[in-house]
């Protein structure tokens, strides 16, 4: 499968604007540039054309042609409740979301609904939608609108078929593993309100899933571990083929974990990106090892 990144959430390295002189630094500002400019009706235009542009039907039938048979959205929060609403949905909340799954099932693939940017940040970084925020551990205002949101999506989703999973939030990096666990119970609790079947995605941290415990022993039903592989971009050692070697290896723990459980699995993101880490080739290795797992 694939992501589907910039689409619903920005980020500027994805538009080739990251670093250069004057450039916004998160979607954020970005919207903040266009509404200073031009006013916050014409920015919001100018946001629906940006979104009916950077993904089309062409686009999803590429996707198809690869092989998929999932993608991955990317949510931004903000596109269904504003901050100045809270509680409350937008009148076209559902507009981008629906087109994505209603695109992918007439293409063939599923839909995994993923909260990248949540309420209050749930890091500092810029794929939040809104860097230098991280509050979303301290707030439980912020906790409360990402578990009501979660729950109007299940009741929007829970009859879909073609929207596979609830991946609660993206790379809680800047949470401590037991806020995560705390937050991610408040928003199983209300998606299963709703949805009482669909598979409900918990994002581990930097380096393990482990501090959620076993999925049976919390009374959770259909719930799955995500982890996200960047090794020799994120940590774990400079971008080389033995960094590479080096993180291939560590995968069969992560499977005798997985297999322990009994749990579904996902990585939700994966890449090797560097030449010198092996590239293409080393990502054929890095997929059939997935593969076998049967992740």
């Amino acid at each position: 499968g694939a992501n589907l990144g910039n689409w619903l959430t920005l980020e500027m390295w994805m538009l080739g604007i990251a670093g250069q002189p004057g450039a916004p630094g998160d979607q954020y500002e970005l919207e903040a540039i266009l509404t200073e400019r031009f006013g916050e009706s014409e920015k919001d235009r100018l946001m629906e054309v940006y979104r009916s542009s950077w993904m089309t039907d062409r686009d999803f039938k590429i996707l198809r042609s690869f092989g998929f048979n999932v993608v991955r959205l990317p949510m931004n929060y903000r596109l269904m409740e504003d901050d100045r609403k809270p509680f409350t949905l937008k009148p076209n909340a559902w507009k981008w979301i629906d087109r994505a799954v209603n695109e992918s099932e007439k293409h063939g693939m599923y839909t995994i609904l993923d909260m990248h940017g949540a309420q209050g940040g749930q890091s500092g970084y810029d794929h939040t939608g809104h860097s230098g925020q991280n509050r979303l551990k301290d707030s439980p205002e912020d906790q409360r609108r990402l578990a009501w949101l979660w729950g109007e999506i299940a009741k929007r989703y829970r009859n879909r078929f073609a929207v596979v999973a609830y991946d609660v939030f993206n790379e809680p990096y800047g949470m401590p593993k037991e806020t995560q666990v705390s937050v991610f119970k408040k928003a199983y609790t209300e998606i299963r309100r709703h949805d009482p079947k669909k598979l409900v995605i918990a994002h581990g941290h930097f380096d393990n899933f482990d501090h959620y415990g076993d999925p049976k022993a919390q009374g959770w039903t259909n719930v799955g571990f995500q982890m996200h592989y960047y090794p020799g971009l994120f940590g774990n050692g400079e971008p080389t083929l033995l960094t590479q070697a080096r993180h291939l290896a560590s995968l069969g723990s992560v499977q005798a974990k997985v297999k322990a459980l009994n749990v579904p699995f996902l990585v939700g993101e994966m890449n090797v990106v560097f030449d010198g880490a092996g590239g293409a080739g080393m990502m054929r290795r890095t997929f059939d090892l997935h593969a076998k797992y049967g992740w």
